[in-house]
């Protein structure tokens, strides 16, 4: 519209100045003027929100010290001057001229100066136009800075594959520099694998017809050759198809992160489906979500038949209670790993102890369950019992020894005094009776006591070599009639049995406490088999089994077709006075002597037996390398009892000492009584003749009998020596077996058999 039409438009409106006024206060960009003294006159919409207020009335644009220094003041002069003047959009701050009250906003404004001119064609005032360009410069600014970015890589190309720009961080990527893209080497198509060409074609055909393409993997050539992967998208530019930008991110990293996850996924589910342990993944009610392969190896049931079930259901029901507690306990604590034992049924029907390490995952949104490890420890808890029994049993023992020791001492003299009474008696004596029954509870006290010291295996062993076949057929008549006529025995030796060092007298005690126990366990009969024959147990039955050595043995069986035993029987069989017998029947050292001597033997005993179907003994005793002895010829007159010789006696149990000197002095030998060491010494050095034999306590205070013995000798190397102790620990025996050039005299004491020994010595 030319300016003549404006002025007619403005000749036919009533109020021309309120049209320039609603105008000027509705212009989209912000005016300023300024009247020629320098006072800022008036402002629109657009200036009080660009600049977030209004210059003061008495703020003079002339003496603004910083208008002057930025060069608005020359722009206002120049203005006065009559002249037009345009200025480029730049980054202002308001808050640098003090007449702003500004909100720290940062602007980028273009503005415009130009004069006002009055009637007479004199400049009257300045105006100054401004132009937001703040939203503009501000997108700009952010693709440059992404342009220049050292993450996404930018490139404007052509349709032919020309690369006209680009990027340092593309250039970075495909290993080019800045100087051969100017010479145009670098071109897409060239850096493009042959079988990435058609997703190329096809983005293409979709920046035509969008204008736009969807984002892509590929790959590209690098300057040498390798290859680098890179998610790629781009655009065409307005109004054209063959131009355009595109973005290229280097995948490198996450490419190998992938992998690295990728392997460290195969690796993570190599080890759960290899693993013997039983991975599961639970739901918050129990329910199995997945089972590791290694599940059928510890419960029997494949992977698939275990998901879906509860957990709950396979555990032993004496289990059951404490199982959910420590699962209530896992759900409560999140990432924390819970450990718990507990048996679990087996597809077979057993149940099988397994150790559990729970942790609660429910609130990983990868797993959601609680991760499970299931490891099965029933030999382990097997062997641990088997330790725990055997630590608990020698215990037991140690007291039981030191019982031995003392019932041993106070034995001597009951048994020693009512020996001699017996003898001193005539036939018909009113007392004699009550003098045998004092004797015969004695000797059932003593064999108690020889039980105790077998159970806590303190006996002294006087192995020698022995055919355990032979032995067994020897025994034969006396277990005939032992168990009765309702059962029948059979024995079956193996031929060519090695042979055994074991003490004679105490493998009797097993073989009859075996038979006495199988006789009972038949009260209406049934069959009992004595078996023996070579054994080799290996390094697997040593692992399954607490204390075993892998070698050669002989193996005593002992089998019988009673009741049978169920397991907190069979656990218990060897403790000390445990007995399923009716009371009355038995002490309940039977067994427990079997084990004793067993292992003080060097050998291992194993029970094996289930309810009504029999019972089976299995004693393992150590291959011997030696040859059985000859029998010595004995002579078959009886040895006189009676002597003369001088015996040095000593024997800290004061009653012991009265018995022992009085059985002696009887039969007319000449005592030196001293009730330790230090007073044996001094006796022996004041008496002036020659003592013959010395006959001494083992254990005492202060001194011990093999150390007064050694102290002793060696002042009279003709003296000879006869120990005598109920419990020796090991002063003068060495694994439970007596030092072959020590006599020893086992109490409690009798007087036919201390005097028989001090007469057999004194007489070799």
């Amino acid at each position: 519209m030319e300016s003549a039409s404006i002025r007619e438009t403005l000749a036919n409106i009533e109020d021309p100045l309120a049209l320039l006024e609603g105008l000027f206060e509705a212009a989209p960009v912000a005016f300023q003027i300024y009247a020629a003294d320098g006072h800022c006159v008036l402002v629109n919409r657009a200036f009080r929100e660009l600049f977030g207020s209004v210059p003061p009335p008495e703020y003079n644009v002339l003496e603004d010290e910083i208008a002057s220094e930025r060069g608005v003041l020359e722009l206002v002069h120049r203005g006065f001057r009559g002249e037009t003047i345009h200025i480029p959009p730049t980054w202002y701050d308001p808050r640098e001229l003090k007449k702003f009250d500004a909100d720290g906003r940062r602007v980028a404004i273009e503005t415009s100066v130009f004069p006002i001119f009055d009637r007479n064609r004199e400049v009257s005032h300045v105006a100054f136009v401004f132009k937001d360009l703040t939203e503009i410069l501000d997108r700009e600014a952010k693709i440059e800075r992404l342009i220049d970015s050292n993450i996404i890589g930018v490139l404007f190309w052509t349709k032919s594959g020309k690369i006209t720009e680009a990027n340092d961080a593309f250039l970075r990527m495909v290993g080019y520099g800045r100087d051969a893209l100017e010479r145009g080497e670098v071109s897409w198509r060239a850096m493009t694998p042959p079988e990435h060409a058609s997703a190329d074609r096809r983005a293409l055909e979709e920046l035509v017809h969008k204008g736009s393409s969807t984002p892509y993997e590929k790959e590209l050539f690098r300057s040498d050759g390798t290859r680098v992967p890179v998610l790629v998208g781009g655009a065409t530019f307005e109004g054209t198809s063959d131009k355009g930008v595109a973005f290229a991110m280097d995948l490198s990293d996450r490419k190998r992160a992938e992998e690295a996850f990728r392997r460290s996924e195969h690796r993570f589910r190599a080890m759960v489906e290899n693993s013997s342990d039983a991975i599961k993944l639970l739901s918050r009610e129990g329910l199995v979500i997945y089972a590791s392969p290694s599940t059928a190896a510890v419960v029997g049931y494949a992977p698939h038949e275990y998901v879906g079930t509860n957990i709950f259901a396979a555990i032993h029901p004496d289990d059951l209670a404490d199982a959910r507690v420590v699962f209530k306990s896992c759900l409560g604590r999140p990432g924390v790993p819970v450990r718990s034992q507990h048996r679990v049924r087996h597809k077979d029907g057993s149940y099988r102890w397994v150790e559990v390490l729970r942790v609660n995952r429910l609130s990983d949104p990868e797993l959601y369950a609680i991760v499970t490890n299931y490891r099965d420890v029933t030999d382990r808890k097997r062997l641990e019992d088997q330790l725990l029994q055997s630590q608990k049993m020698e215990a037991v023992g140690r007291l039981a020894g030191g019982i031995a020791h003392d019932f041993n001492n106070m034995l001597s003299a009951i048994v020693g005094f009512s020996h001699m009474i017996i003898g001193d008696l005539r036939e018909g004596d009113p007392i004699l009776g009550d003098m045998h029954e004092i004797a015969a509870a004695a000797e059932r006290a003593a064999q108690l006591t020889r039980q105790l010291l077998a159970f806590s295996r303190k006996q002294v062993m006087q192995p020698r070599v022995l055919d355990l076949g032979a032995h067994v057929r020897e025994m034969d008549k006396m277990l005939r009639r032992l168990i009765g006529e309702n059962i029948e025995l059979v024995v079956e030796t193996a031929s060519g049995l090695d042979l055994v060092k074991v003490d004679p007298g105490q493998i009797e005690q097993v073989i009859l406490n075996l038979v006495i126990n199988a006789r009972d366990a038949m009260p209406n009969g049934g069959k009992l088999v004595i078996e023996t024959a070579n054994a080799i147990l290996d390094q697997s039955h040593a692992n399954d089994h607490v204390g075993v050595t892998p070698g050669s043995y002989v193996m005593l069986a002992v089998r019988d077709t009673g009741q049978g035993m169920d397991r907190h029987v069979r656990e218990r069989i060897f403790e000390p006075f445990f007995t399923t017998k009716e009371g009355g029947r038995g002490t309940g050292l039977g067994l427990s002597t079997v084990l004793g001597i067993v292992q003080q033997s060097g050998g291992h005993i194993w029970v094996y037996s289930e309810p009504g179907q029999g019972t089976t003994f299995k004693v393992y005793l150590p291959r011997c390398q030696e040859r059985l002895p000859s029998v010595p010829i004995r002579s078959s007159r009886a040895p006189s009892l009676r002597g003369h010789e001088t015996i040095l006696l000593v024997e800290d149990e004061e009653v012991v000492l009265t018995f022992a000197s009085r059985a002696l002095r009887r039969q007319g030998y000449s005592v030196l009584e001293a009730r330790n060491g230090d007073e044996a010494l001094l006796i022996a050095e004041r008496h002036p003749k020659v003592v013959d034999l010395l006959l001494t306590d083992v254990v005492m205070p202060r001194m011990s009998g093999p150390e007064l013995a050694n102290r002793l000798k060696a002042r009279r190397p003709e003296l000879i020596v006869l120990y005598m102790s109920g419990y020796t620990e090991d002063a003068i025996v060495h694994d439970g077996v007596l030092d072959s050039d020590v006599e020893l005299l086992e109490k409690p004491l009798r007087p036919e058999l201390l005097l028989s020994r001090v007469r057999e010595l004194l007489e070799r």
